[in-house]
């Protein structure tokens, strides 16, 4: 991506956004190894963790002498650890020195988070100083061919197998299936492919039984006539809710919200 290459050249904050499995930090390393840091480590922060204060310190020191810090599920971090990495922040500035990097990733819409009050306001406009958005795979089918046959040279590398043949029809399933689960599904469905081979001869046949019946699609979200817009977004959450098995952190990075935020809305509902 030519988003990643000029982030790179560049020494500002990045704040990378899309679903979940999109390849936000595989593009967050690809950043890192590209810098002027790329010699230093980059620490990772998974935010929601619930660190202890003083490991949240430790971890900031660690950054300032690391070179990157790398938030992941930024919209998760504590009001306390925000305060604490807006301090951090703050205090290099006024020292008037480079410091460390930081880069941040995040599956909800971070700008609707801060108009809620969940997320500090000074905090997103300096981690948001280079925005690269990350597209879900069924919005770039044309990426998909060439991810898959690198996917599936890894894989066979690992396995110690010889590249398999391909047929058409598996190649047009993998194309035209929306990956719900981003690339991250499509790792997964290669590395199955390869697991199982014992022909040399990959087909459509080869594929999990929910990728073979991509084409029943689930019926999407009617809404009908009347309905409030607080019923529509209760209906959609439930739904989403539904597909997910009641995983709520599944639910929120599908629909874009933070964990936090899901919470407040069943809540409001009357669903603990």
């Amino acid at each position: 991506m030519q988003q990643v290459e000029q982030a790179a050249r560049s020494s500002a904050s990045v704040l990378l956004s899309g679903p979940a499995g999109v390849g936000k930090r595989t593009l967050a390393a690809a950043i890192h190894q590209q810098s002027s840091l790329a010699d230093k480590p980059l620490v990772r922060w998974r935010a929601g963790e619930g660190l202890p204060a003083d490991q949240t310190k430790e971890l900031l020191d660690r950054w300032d002498i690391a070179g990157t810090l790398l938030i992941e599920d930024v919209e998760e971090l504590r009001d306390g650890e925000q305060r604490a990495l807006l301090g951090q922040l703050r205090r290099l500035e006024e020292e008037d020195r480079a410091g460390g990097r930081v880069m941040a990733t995040t599956c909800a819409n971070l700008e609707r988070v801060v108009r809620e009050g969940s997320f500090r306001n000074e905090l997103y406009h300096r981690l948001s100083v280079l925005s690269i958005r990350v597209p879900a795979l069924r919005e770039r089918r044309e990426d998909v061919p060439a991810l898959a046959a690198r996917m599936l040279e890894e894989a066979c590398h690992r396995h110690g197998k010889p590249l398999p043949q391909i047929d058409p029809r598996l190649a047009e399933t993998l194309r035209e299936f929306d990956w719900p689960g981003n690339i991250r599904q499509l790792a997964n469905t290669i590395e199955h492919l390869i697991s199982m081979d014992q022909s040399g001869a990959l087909s459509r046949d080869d594929l999990p039984e929910s990728i073979r019946q991509s084409q029943e699609k689930l019926p999407g979200f009617i809404m009908p006539p009347g309905a409030k817009l607080h019923d529509v977004e209760e209906a959609a959450i439930k739904q989403t809710l539904d597909r997910c098995n009641g995983n709520r952190t599944h639910a929120a990075k599908s629909l874009g919200v933070s964990v936090r935020t899901l919470q407040r809305r069943l809540k409001s509902w009357g669903i603990n």
